[in-house]
């Protein structure tokens, strides 16, 4: 009986979903709701609590205190040499990195800082880029965005990519491409702006540039090869947003903080209407002729000259807000202008002049019988 009245209360808890890696992660109070964000989001996290608080740490991913109330530690597994590299929370999953692998390096830590030490002491030049950019958004510290070469359909779908050429380097320059179909007139290849020239901001604004050529209430699926796009997006966002748009490693702001807000927002919009925006990672250079093409302009985009080398993110839409602005102030002269015309048409002014033959002048009395 005891068991039975123990299985009820349970059944009868509130329950809150925890979406952190899905459609719009964040905390629900509903399953339907939760399932929304989820369902054919390939690679999807999500975890249900009893708890708002353990929901909220869970998408933000901090550790959530155990049953008995004693805070479970953080581990961090560091693979700097294995089938795949970085930086785990869980052992199963480093494992898998190391299983079978010819000389692998890895190691267990206690803080982040030492994993992050280990893995800039042993790893290749790429390992330490990937962690780094990891660790700059504070996400799980892995990437592990799946493959999913399935178009969905009644979505308008959208190859993008970024192209940096010697980044890093003072001359570095990158470039954008997005890739909507075959002489498609929406198609794009457009140097990056501003100063800084990276492949990854490329990648990004790519995204942007695709979402703002596309209404608000058309759907897209929005196919990459950046997994730092995707993770910027579906993952680090949410957590960056609750921190003030500050990395927890050094307090400092994220980076492209600026291009990611600007995606957001548009998400929002977009959401706001009901719109589906679908981001699926695609491999790079392989079998899907899109990204291949995405990846031609974005190539070609690099070696053009900037058209606003200093202009920033900020200054375009600042300038692009007072040209509506602009044209706001003109649309409502012109309606004012309509408007007295039209008021002016309906109500002619009354001729009360009489004419000399309809009033005679009643002096002559030659006119009167």
């Amino acid at each position: 009986m005891a068991d039975a009245t123990k299985s009820k209360k349970r059944k009868d808890e509130k329950k809150w979903y925890a979406v952190k890696v899905g459609l719009r992660p964040g905390v629900y109070e509903t399953w339907d709701e939760c399932s929304e964000n989820t369902n054919h989001q390939r690679g999807a996290v999500y975890k249900s609590f009893t708890s708002k608080e353990d929901a909220e740490a869970f998408v933000a991913g901090k550790k959530i205190p155990n049953r008995g109330g004693k805070a479970e530690p953080i581990k961090y597994y560091a693979v700097a040499r294995g089938n795949f590299t970085g930086i785990f929370h869980d052992w199963d999953k480093a494992s898998k990195a190391i299983y079978k692998s010819t000389k692998p390096k890895y190691k267990k830590f206690d803080t982040l800082g030492e994993a992050v030490r280990f893995i800039k002491e042993w790893g290749d030049e790429d390992t330490i880029e990937k962690v780094q950019a990891l660790v700059d958004g504070d996400s799980e510290f892995e990437s592990e965005v799946e493959e999913h070469d399935e178009l969905e359909p009644g979505l308008v779908h959208i190859y993008t990519d970024g192209s940096g050429l010697g980044n890093g380097y003072p001359k570095a320059r990158a470039g954008m491409g997005v890739y909507f179909g075959p002489s498609d007139s929406r198609n794009i290849s457009e140097r990056l702006e501003g100063e800084y020239q990276t492949n990854q901001r490329a990648e990004l604004f790519a995204v942007l540039r695709a979402l703002e050529n596309v209404p608000v209430t058309e759907g897209v699926q929005i196919l990459t090869d950046s997994r730092y796009a995707i993770n910027c997006i579906q993952k680090w966002a949410p957590i960056w947003a609750g921190r003030d748009w500050k990395t927890v490693a050094s307090s400092s702001d994220v980076m492209n903080k600026d291009v990611v807000q600007a995606i957001m927002k548009k998400i929002v919009e977009r959401e706001a209407k009901r719109t589906r925006t679908v981001f699926t990672w695609v491999k790079g250079h392989s079998k899907y002729p899109g990204n291949v093409e995405a990846d031609k302009l974005a190539v070609a985009a690099a070696y053009l000259e900037q058209e606003n080398p200093v202009m920033e993110i900020k200054e375009r839409q600042q300038a692009e807000a007072a040209a509506e602005a602009q044209k706001n102030k003109t649309r409502k002269k012109l309606k004012s202008e309509r408007h007295a015309t039209l008021k002016k048409e309906e109500s002619p002014e009354l001729d009360l002049r009489f004419e000399k033959e309809e009033t005679p002048d009643l002096d002559d009395y030659s006119s009167m019988p």
